[in-house]
């Protein structure tokens, strides 16, 4: 047995990153948003910093998670289908993308729902 077939794939190895670079983005988002709405002094400044960081912020970081979480199940898929015998490191990778993705469907499916719901 040769090590290099007990290593799992390279894109297989990606799509395991990818989530924990969508983790890191939300830490920072969370750590930003908490040191700049924190202080103890409420002036306009803060509250309006803290409001731009809140919506703005929280859509960036929700952009990137779709952006990172749809290229991780694409890439998780094509290792998958790759003729390897090591899958498990994929198989991991796309379920924890799919996870990361789950959240953003259910909203679209709540908008989309909602709206045909009141047409009616």
């Amino acid at each position: 047995m040769t090590s290099e077939s007990s290593k799992p794939s390279r894109l297989a190895i990606i799509s395991i990153i990818l989530p924990v670079v969508i983790l890191l983005v939300w830490c920072i988002y969370v750590i930003s948003f908490g040191v700049l709405t924190g202080s103890t002094t409420n002036t306009a400044d803060n509250e309006l910093m803290g409001l731009g960081l809140l919506f703005g912020g929280g859509s960036l970081a929700g952009i990137i998670t779709v952006l990172l979480s749809l290229a991780g199940v694409i890439i998780g898929v094509m290792a998958i289908r790759k003729n390897d015998s090591r899958k498990n490191v994929a198989i991991a990778g796309l379920v924890i993308n799919l996870l990361c993705l789950l959240p953003y469907v259910l909203f679209i499916a709540l908008l989309v729902f909602s709206a045909t719901g009141s047409s009616s």
